[in-house]
């Protein structure tokens, strides 16, 4: 029995300063809206006609993810799992804090973090964990998740692997690049995968270009 899951990372967000020192950068992240742009791309993704018949719809509890899982919720309940949320930098106050090219690091090593922060092998692990909790629960179903660039990134390389060469890397599952730095993810944002399931096996995983059918 097949078992469609769409995920995406949310749309475009609003930029910000943090102009509060009592405000700590998860408490920033976990608040950050989607900007007027981010709306109107969440709401043309919305409209791709594989997302109109979805059966079930989770989502980070950020609000940026959840603002883009309302589009194609529209007037059902989005099931919100902290699980689906963003690799947690282990930082207080500013990104400054964060050790030069973090993210590759975090790339090339999926052991590495930073002070009370996430690995990427722990993102994986609890993105998994949902993933296969959600599928599971709704087999043979057509699924939708809202998560965020570094925690599917993690749930991707965890079916295949990251290659890392300076400063540019691939996810490869397969023996197929799924994607790599050579995409722009705010050009592309929300970014739509479509990942089909028999069973708990993963049988395919592809990028979805919906841009090319939506005319709004």
């Amino acid at each position: 029995m097949e078992t469609i899951v769409f995920i995406s990372r949310h749309s475009l967000t609003l930029s910000y300063k943090n102009v509060n020192s009592d405000i700590d950068v998860l408490s920033l992240n976990m608040m950050t809206p989607l900007s007027i742009e981010g709306e109107k791309r969440a709401f043309k993704m919305a409209n791709y006609s594989e997302l109109k018949d979805v059966d079930v719809i989770y989502s980070s509890p950020y609000s940026r993810a959840m603002a883009t899982a309302k589009y194609v919720a529209s007037d059902r309940d989005i099931n919100a799992d902290y699980r689906l949320g963003e690799r947690i930098h282990g930082i207080k106050k500013d990104y400054s804090e964060l050790p030069k090219n973090f993210s590759l690091k975090q790339l090339s090593d999926e052991n590495f973090k930073f002070q009370n922060g996430e690995s990427r092998e722990e993102v994986a692990k609890r993105m998994r964990e949902i993933l296969f909790k959600i599928i599971e629960k709704h087999r043979g179903k057509k699924i939708y998740i809202t998560s965020h660039s570094m925690a599917m990134i993690s749930l991707f390389g965890s079916f295949g692997r990251i290659e890392v060469n300076g400063n540019d890397f691939k996810i490869i599952i397969n023996d197929k690049v799924l994607t790599d730095s050579s995409y722009n993810w705010e050009e592309l944002s929300p970014e739509l995968f479509r990942l089909v399931f028999e069973g708990d096996e993963l049988k395919s995983i592809e990028f979805i270009d919906y841009t090319k059918e939506s005319s709004i």
